[in-house]
């Protein structure tokens, strides 16, 4: 499960400017990489700001052993997918065996 605070903005659930988390195993680098499509979850509502919402989230891991980065962050429709400068958090991981 994944917590989020709203920043200053109504993060809208529906519509044209919804928010969406987006969340993945990359590199450390900030691009996507290829080949990989973030995994995207709706928010279960409206959150107001300082409100906070919870979310399941089910993701398949990374396919091959190695170090990755756990990339998460909320993106509106017709934006980019989740990079730090778009509020996106990291965590560094290993997957393997």
């Amino acid at each position: 499960m994944i917590g989020m605070t709203a920043p200053a903005r109504i993060l809208l659930a529906t519509g044209a400017d919804r928010v969406r988390l987006g969340v993945y195993f990359g590199t450390a680098s900030d691009a996507v990489p290829a080949g990989v499509t973030p995994t995207r979850v709706d928010l279960p509502r409206n959150v107001a700001p300082g409100e906070s919402v919870t979310l399941t989230v089910t993701l398949a891991g990374a396919a091959t052993t190695g170090n990755y980065t756990f990339w998460s962050g909320t993106h509106s429709s017709g934006c980019a997918d989740p990079t730090p400068a778009g509020g996106a958090g990291k965590i560094y991981c290993f997957v393997g065996p």
